[in-house]
C-alpha cells in the first residue's frame, strides 16, 4: 500500500474552525445569531427522486477489535444509519439528529455563540420515514458513506435522503469517539475526548470501521429488519466521504476491491493512493489543478474513469447540511463557507453524485458527465 502522508490538524481543519470545550471538532455546524432566537427551525430541501425513504439506525459491535480511542478497553462500537427506498408509510418521519446528540450540538453553538438556542433546533422531521419498510421486490446498490473529522453521517442527510429516493441504500458511519457525540440505543451518549488526537491513526481507525461494517452487510442473512436484508444488491457497492471521510473511503478502496466505485468531497489531503477503480474529486476552488498539487497528484495517479470538479462559490462546509442551514443563521464565527446559495449547492452535488454512481453501478451513462454544463455554470471540469 502507498505510504500517505502526515496528517494534521490543521490540514484537516482549514475549511473551517473548531468549537473550543470539553467536546473537541464540532468543526461544522453553525451558530445562531441572537436575531434567531427561539423561532429559529431549520429544515432540508425534499429529494427529488420518486421513491419513499426510510431511515434506520443500527448498533454495530466488531468484536475482532479492542478499540483504540474508547478511555477503556471494550470492543469497538458504532452506530450505523441507513437511508432506503421504502413503502410508502404512515409512521413517524425519522429525527434529524437523536435527542442526545442533538444536545450537544445545540448546547456548544450556543456556548460558542452567545445565543440560547431552541432546545429542538436539531431534532427537526427529515423526509424519511423511521424504520419504514423496505420496498419490496428490488436489489438497490449500496453506497457507504464516511463524515468528516468530529461529525455524524446524519449532518449530510440531504445528499443521503436524494441518493435513497432515486434507488441506493446509503449506509452512514459514526465513528464513536472521532465524532462529537455518537448516541447509542437506551440514550448512551460516548463524546470525544478532549485530548488532540492523531489524524492519521484516526484514518486507520476508520477505514477499520469501514470494512466492518462492509462484511456485517456482505454477511448480513437475514439479519436486518423491515425486510432491508432482501435489498442490499452487495454486488455493487460505492463509497464517499468528506474532509477525512474522503481519506477514508480513498484508503478503503485502496485495500478492499470490494468497492466498485468512489468520491470525495473536498477530502484534504487524498494521499498518495493509485485506484483502478472510477473515482469522482469534487470541491471548492481551492482545489483547482493549478493550485492544488495534491489533487492534481492523486487525480495522475487514477486509472479509472475518474471526474476532477470545481464548484464555484464553494468552502469546506458548502459540502455537508450546513450550506443550506447557513440560510437562516450566522455560520461566520465557526468556519468558512462560500457565497454559494445553500440549496444550489446541494442541487449540485446531489446531480453529480447522483450521475456518478448512476453510471459506475449501473451502467446508466450521463451526459452531465462529458463536461460543462449550462444547467450548472458553477461547475468546472478541470483537466
Amino acid at each position: 500500500m502507498t505510504e500517505l502522508p502526515q496528517l494534521t490538524r490543521r490540514g484537516l481543519l482549514a475549511g473551517g474552525a473548531a468549537l473550543a470545550g470539553a467536546v473537541v471538532a464540532a468543526t461544522s455546524w453553525p451558530a445562531a445569531s441572537a436575531a434567531t432566537g427561539q423561532s429559529l427551525r431549520l429544515s432540508l430541501p425534499a429529494p427529488t427522486g420518486t421513491l419513499h425513504i426510510g431511515r434506520l439506525s443500527l448498533r454495530l459491535v466488531d468484536r475482532t477489535r479492542i478499540d483504540p480511542l474508547a478511555p477503556s478497553p471494550r470492543a469497538r462500537e458504532l452506530m450505523v444509519h441507513l437511508w432506503y427506498p421504502a413503502r410508502a408509510s404512515q409512521g413517524p418521519a425519522a429525527r434529524y439528529l437523536p435527542g442526545g446528540v442533538a444536545q450537544i450540538y445545540t448546547d456548544l453553538v450556543s456556548a460558542a455563540s452567545g445565543t440560547s438556542l431552541p432546545a429542538d433546533l436539531l431534532t427537526f422531521r427529515t423526509h424519511g420515514g423511521q424504520a419504514a419498510p423496505a420496498l419490496p421486490g428490488v436489489r438497490c446498490p449500496v453506497v457507504l458513506f464516511s463524515p468528516g473529522f468530529g461529525l455524524n453521517a446524519a449532518i449530510y442527510t440531504g445528499l443521503h435522503e436524494e441518493l435513497a429516493s432515486r434507488g441506493y441504500i446509503v449506509v452512514g458511519i459514526d465513528h464513536t469517539f472521532d465524532a462529537t457525540a455518537v448516541e447509542f440505543p437506551g440514550g448512551r451518549v460516548e463524546t470525544q475526548p478532549p485530548e488532540s488526537p492523531d489524524l492519521d491513526f484516526l484514518r486507520t481507525v476508520r477505514v477499520g470501521d469501514t470494512r466492518f461494517v462492509l462484511d456485517r452487510l456482505v454477511a448480513r442473512g437475514h439479519t436486518l429488519p423491515h425486510g432491508l436484508g432482501q435489498m442490499l444488491g452487495m454486488s455493487r457497492i460505492a463509497a464517499f466521504g468528506h474532509s477525512l471521510g474522503s481519506l477514508t473511503v480513498v484508503t478503503a478502496m485502496e485495500q478492499d476491491n470490494r468497492i466498485d466505485a468512489g468520491a470525495a468531497l473536498d477530502g484534504n489531503p487524498l494521499g498518495g493512493a493509485t485506484l483502478r477503480q472510477p473515482f469522482l474529486m469534487m470541491g471548492n476552488p481551492g482545489h483547482l489543478r493549478a493550485n492544488d498539487p495534491d489533487w492534481a497528484a492523486f487525480y495522475d495517479r487514477l486509472r479509472g474513469p475518474r471526474r476532477h470538479l470545481v464548484i464555484d462559490g464553494t468552502e469546506h462546509a458548502d459540502f455537508s447540511d450546513v450550506t443550506v442551514f447557513k440560510a437562516a443563521v450566522d455560520v461566520s464565527a465557526l468556519f468558512s463557507v462560500g457565497p454559494i446559495d445553500g440549496l444550489r449547492a446541494v442541487e449540485i452535488q446531489r446531480a453529480y453524485l447522483t450521475a456518478w454512481f448512476d453510471q459506475t453501478l449501473l451502467s446508466r451513462q450521463s451526459a452531465l458527465l462529458r463536461g460543462e454544463s449550462p444547467a450548472f455554470p458553477e461547475v468546472d471540469f478541470q483537466p
